[in-house]
């Protein structure tokens, strides 16, 4: 994932994420759900602390953060 990729997908917190992604690949999972969001960050804040994840910030920010990924996933599949 280039930098320009990587600040529409990760938007202010790419800085965070410059350094990982120069290191290998990107990996994505959805969830879906009413209450997605929050159990992502209790689960990524439980057991995943210490380690760089991104986790959208609420449910509203949640579709254009899925929406930005696709999109540059689809651009690498028509490359």
């Amino acid at each position: 994932m280039k930098q320009e990729d990587a600040r529409r997908v990760f938007r202010d917190r790419v800085t965070e994420f410059i350094p990982l992604l120069e290191k290998g690949s990107v990996v994505a999972m959805e969830f879906n759900g009413d209450e997605a969001v929050q159990a992502c960050q209790s689960v990524v804040s439980t057991i995943f602390s210490g380690t760089m994840v991104f986790v959208s910030e609420s449910k509203s920010s949640a579709s254009q953060d899925v929406d930005n990924f696709y999109n540059f996933a689809d651009m690498q599949m028509g490359m």
